[in-house]
């Protein structure tokens, strides 16, 4: 098994890490709020005690996850994902960083990471809170470009500009 993950597993759940037993809703939410945070990584197969107890795969498993994280996620996220083998046992690693446009929702939630948990963002923090780099303002004014009023675009970009 990689030292790397044997390193990770040793420092426990934390903002950038946290182990699930098994791939799904959970999993697919502690991606959405790595994503709306600082980015991270869920190791499948590993249970909340750090301990290796892996996760059985077919060869069509891991694409089938990452297919099923793009397709419930808004703006779609796609994880970077490994797998190691350590003692006859599987562990999936899935990562993402953090979205440089956000917040990004799974089947229309928002969540964001806090020490090692996730929590559902409000409707004005997930409208609101998160804007680096990439302003709300700006995006807006890049989708109805040329579709607002022209002293509209220009009040949304000097908002988006004096941030």
């Amino acid at each position: 098994m990689n030292k790397n993950i044997q390193t990770l597993i040793a420092k426990g759940e934390s903002e950038s890490l946290e182990f699930k037993t098994s791939f799904g809703k959970e999993t697919m939410e502690t991606l959405s709020a790595f994503a709306n945070s600082n980015g991270g990584t869920v190791l499948i197969g590993i249970n909340d005690k750090g301990k290796i107890i892996g996760v059985d795969i077919t060869q069509e498993s891991i694409q089938q996850w990452i297919n099923q994280i793009k397709n419930s996620t808004s703006p779609s996220i796609i994880p970077d994902a490994e797998s190691f083998i350590h003692e006859g046992k599987t562990v999936i690693s899935l990562s993402v960083i953090s979205y440089p446009i956000k917040p990004i929702s799974i089947k229309g939630k928002y969540y964001k990471r806090i020490h090692n948990s996730n929590h559902l963002m409000g409707l004005i923090e997930s409208n609101f809170s998160i804007r680096e780099p990439f302003p709300r303002e700006l995006a807006c004014m890049i989708f109805f470009q040329g579709k607002l009023p022209l002293s509209i675009m220009s009040l949304i970009k000097e908002k988006a500009l004096n941030q």
